[in-house]
């Protein structure tokens, strides 16, 4: 990142008495200042994805965070958190205003001072924000190497330190770490739903022992070593590096305090409208916090610097970035973990229909290839951002897409306008020249929403794919006719002198094949299942002429051609079998591949060359996934307040965060 000359956080303060209330705002409340992201996705030859995201804000007067140094104090710098993104190897990073000039951005140190500021702010407005200190203060003193000289402060912000993905930790390989943040993010998670159940349904008074404080943070802390893909022992798992232990059970004292917090102070019963009203504030205060905190593990807020005599009310920002999908999806991975209707299937149906579908196609798919011609591609993109979220997907080269559907977790809670349509999305979708263009509003309370793509080859692709079938039936029934009449002009075909000729015709029809290859990968792998289909047709068809070489050179040939009966192609020896059982294949190759093709001209015919309506409408196909089973996403799989996504709660609480940011924007 670049980095510019910064004044001391403290020196900040001083200046700006409402630096925290702003870093706070900005970084909870982007959907009400952020007024459009679209995400712009391009499958490139190199086997990439390109993003271009753009973001329109209108940035409030009273919420800039003024940032520079003693030079320039009277044209500051104006700190801008533009976008939460996740702790990916992005390649070609760029971040640029309208006008694509290269816009600096934070470093470790200044994205940690604006994020801590924030967590200290909402921190501050629990109104029981001493009694969490007490308790929270408890559990890190045990912790503590130095009991003596503890200091609360410096212990809190060393699990905050820990928590927050952005930071530099050198001594913690890449994949462990991503495993640690994961998990943190996934305690904060459990902490959210005990605090959403506990104002609602009330729960039972779980006092802290001191005593067994330190085998409370171990059994906790046993989870996360349990994930961690090492053969260490346990004792050596849990002591780690000898400087990250420290950080480690910090952090873990912390949310175990959050936890006995929420279990004594917030759940306890209220006997009158001032302490209901209490609790509540409390409840809101605290889940604005551990929101907070949770955007925080496994992701980073982008903030970018503008002088402040080039700040204007609305502006527009872009990023960019490359990144690798993993792979398209068959159809059978579409069935894997997936259902259209939840609410009539149980997992143990799905189960037994997902197996019951492999066992059966397994035999046909040996013989005739992939039997379903469409691939998945499955996409994420950030919806609880802005005001409206947008997501454009480019067309692939040499591909069409057909579906676009929405993939949601199986139990979520539906929204008041779907709720009675569980296959009705609240997704908007139209189609032009074959871009695909998908948005959703703030106002359904969705963090992240995802998709799943249906790609098919494009005609040309599928009508060539055909001709080839075509070719090697009808070379496959010269074959099956030669191996089963006594034709002496066909049998000299198959004879020793023209070997060399019948080799190198099905040399030239391998190599025509492989250079019949697409350059894009995306569509190179599309294309594979017709590759895949023809490939077993040219395997067969060479088996075919080989038993048909062998069968014609050991019996006699007459002059008679003609097919006189039906009986004189019934295989009377297990050559004649075997001829007839190789040669079918191609033929059925064939047939398959015309079922495909008569079925996408029909569609054109109907006037349905994009498939997908031109006219803006709501997206009409949602599928159900296990939330214990999610797809793979292709990037972008992080998103602000991500962890409700798989809760039937998140919509609720994301309600409740909107309101309270909305009364803390203003301080009402």
């Amino acid at each position: 990142m670049c980095a510019i000359a910064m004044r001391n956080i403290d020196y900040q303060l001083q200046i700006d008495d409402d630096f925290g209330h702003k870093c706070a705002m900005l970084l909870l409340g982007m959907h009400r200042w952020i007024n459009q992201q679209s995400t712009n996705v391009t499958f490139t030859p190199a086997g990439n994805l390109t993003y271009k995201i753009s973001i329109k804000l209108t940035l409030d007067p009273t919420k800039h965070i003024m940032w520079g140094n003693d030079e320039n104090r009277e044209n500051p710098y104006v700190a801008i958190p533009l976008y939460y993104m996740d702790n990916g190897n992005h390649i070609h990073l760029s971040f640029s205003d309208n006008d694509g000039r290269e816009l600096m951005t934070s470093t470790y140190t200044e994205t940690s001072q604006i994020t801590m500021a924030a967590l200290q702010y909402c921190w501050d407005q629990i109104p029981d924000h001493e009694e969490l200190k007490s308790i929270v203060e408890r559990y890190l003193r045990t912790v503590s190497d130095n009991k003596d000289s503890f200091d609360f402060e410096d212990a809190r912000n060393k699990a905050y330190t820990n928590i927050i993905s952005d930071n530099d930790k050198d001594k913690i390989p890449a994949d462990i770490l991503r495993k640690k943040h994961h998990w943190y993010s996934q305690e904060i998670a459990g902490l959210i739903y005990q605090l959403e159940e506990s104002t609602t349904t009330g729960s039972d008074k779980q006092s802290g022992d001191s005593a067994s404080i330190p085998n409370a943070i171990k059994d906790t802390y046993a989870r996360y070593l349990a994930s961690l893909p090492s053969h260490r022992s346990d004792d050596e798992q849990f002591s780690g590096e000898k400087n990250d232990k420290p950080n480690n059970q910090s952090t873990i004292a912390l949310l175990l305090g959050i936890h006995e917090f929420i279990s004594t102070n917030v759940s306890k019963a209220s006997s009158s409208e001032t302490e209901q009203e209490e609790n509540q504030n409390n409840t809101d205060a605290l889940m604005a916090f551990l929101l907070l905190l949770s955007n925080l593990c496994e992701q980073y807020p982008v903030i970018v610097y503008v002088h402040r005599n080039e700040l204007q009310q609305k502006m527009l920002f872009n990023i960019k970035f490359d990144d690798s999908y993993r792979s398209t999806a068959s159809i059978d991975d579409w069935l894997n973990g997936t259902i259209k209707h939840p609410q009539k299937t149980s997992a143990t149906s799905l189960n037994t229909i997902k197996h019951g579908r492999k066992i059966l196609e397994f035999i046909p798919q040996l013989f005739l290839g992939p039997l379903h011609l469409a691939d998945h591609v499955n996409l994420s993109f950030q919806s609880y951002a802005s005001r409206s979220s947008h997501i454009e997907v480019t067309p692939i080269e040499n591909t069409v897409i057909t579906n676009v559907h929405e993939l949601v977790p199986h139990g979520q809670l539906e929204s008041k306008e779907t709720k009675n349509k569980p296959d009705e999305s609240d997704i908007r979708i139209q189609s032009s020249a074959g871009r695909i263009h998908c948005a959703r509003y703030m106002n359904h309370h969705r963090s992240i929403s995802r998709i799943r793509l249906t790609i098919f080859p494009d005609y040309r692709s599928l009508r060539y794919s055909s001709l080839w079938a075509m070719l090697l039936c009808a070379l496959s029934l010269l074959n099956l006719y030669t191996a089963t009449t006594e034709c002496e002009s066909l049998a000299s075909l198959f004879s020793g002198d023209n070997l060399i000729a019948g080799l190198s015709m099905i040399f030239t029809l391998w190599l025509a094949k492989t250079l019949s290859g697409i350059n894009n990968s995306i569509s190179d792998h599309i294309r594979k299942k017709l590759d895949d289909t023809i490939s077993k047709s040219l395997i067969f068809y060479s088996f075919s002429y080989a038993i048909t070489f062998f069968n014609t050179n050991n019996r006699t040939t007459t002059n008679d051609c003609s097919l006189h009966s039906l009986s004189s192609i019934v295989p009377h020896t297990p050559l004649d079998r075997a001829e007839v059982l190789v040669s079918l294949v191609p033929i059925l190759i064939f047939i398959k591949t015309m079922i495909w093709l008569c079925r996408y001209s029909c569609k054109i015919y109907m006037g349905k060359e994009y498939f997908i309506n031109s006219e803006e409408h709501k997206l009409h196909h949602r599928v159900y996934y296990d939330p214990q089973n999610p797809p793979a996403m292709d990037t972008l799989e992080k998103a602000p307040y991500s962890i409700l996504a798989e809760n039937k709660k998140g919509e609720f609480i994301l309600e409740h965060l909107d309101s309270y940011v909305k009364r803390q924007w203003s301080r009402e």
